[in-house]
């Protein structure tokens, strides 16, 4: 089987890392820019395997390179700009990204393939332009395929390693390291659905070979945010690490997101809260 990963970064690396640990698939990877630390950390993790992988700098707002270019019978598209903050200023790029981008990857898709989305539970009812790219590119893309040739994945609050901020986790181990006051938005008693990303990928790749075309992905983790802070900088060492409560800017920053069917058999909370921390403490760059 022939499989394109489009996008490198936090849920892109650890999906290409999974596809080489349990399959034998011929993997290319595109993305717009080398991303050393997740390249390195795939090929250390998977060994001879690796070789299984074709690395390849493009952009997916590009269609040249993908005029003449070989069809895939698997495509799991996550590159994205995924900072909703920034979405409403930089409203043009949102669109050629993540509307335009996904509509030129579909192309490349054999008639019998599968097309999987990685899309955001923030498309089911958006309240910012981001979600809002998200939610058209879901519509335009249950145009091009039927329900057996696309998996739509909408994933809740995810963190892991190699996670960047402004996510609410990784920001905090980024600000724990630094040494700098914690900023909570709002009152801490949002809730949100938090999925660990090794789980998600897991159910990713457990579903590409099911008829489903939509499917949120969180977990029973439904914290709020402050109790995810107090856990998080326990497992961290640092109990009653110094947070700041400030005004809540966004609706998105306001409100609660809870997934009511969550995935089975998921690593338990503190583990992967302790997984991700192991990473960000050892983290050189």
């Amino acid at each position: 089987m022939k499989v394109l990963v489009t996008g490198f970064g936090f849920i892109g690396s650890h999906i290409v890392e999974e596809l080489l640990k349990t399959t034998n698939h011929q993997i290319d990877v595109i993305d717009n820019k080398f991303r050393l630390f997740n390249y390195w950390e795939v090929h250390r993790a998977t060994g001879h395997k690796f070789k299984n992988m074709n690395y390849q700098i493009k952009d997916i707002r590009d269609k040249n390179w993908m005029i003449q270019h070989e069809k895939y019978d698997l495509i799991i598209h996550t590159a994205a700009l995924i900072n909703a903050h920034e979405a409403e200023e930089k409203r043009q790029d949102y669109i050629e990204t993540n509307i335009k981008g996904t509509s030129k990857i579909a192309k490349l898709l054999k008639p019998n393939g599968k097309f999987i989305f990685l899309s955001s539970i923030a498309a089911k009812k958006s309240t910012n332009f981001y979600g809002i790219t998200k939610e058209v590119a879901e519509m335009l893309l249950k145009k091009i395929f039927t329900k057996n040739h696309l998996l739509i994945v909408r994933p809740y609050n995810v963190f892991g390693p190699r996670q960047e901020p402004p996510a609410l986790i990784a920001k905090l181990f980024q600000h724990i390291k630094k040494g700098k006051v914690f900023p909570i938005k709002g009152d801490g008693r949002q809730k949100r659905s938090f999925v660990y990303v090794k789980d998600l990928v897991r159910e990713i790749i457990y579903l590409i070979d099911k008829k489903i075309k939509v499917k949120e992905i969180g977990s029973k983790n439904n914290k709020c945010v402050g109790e995810v802070v107090f856990d998080a900088t326990w497992i961290a060492g640092f109990p009653n690490y110094p947070v700041k409560y400030i005004n809540a800017s966004e609706l998105s920053d306001k409100g609660s997101s809870q997934c009511k069917k969550p995935i089975k058999n998921e690593i338990a909370w503190f583990k992967s809260l302790k997984e991700t921390w192991n990473w960000w403490d050892v983290k050189w760059f």
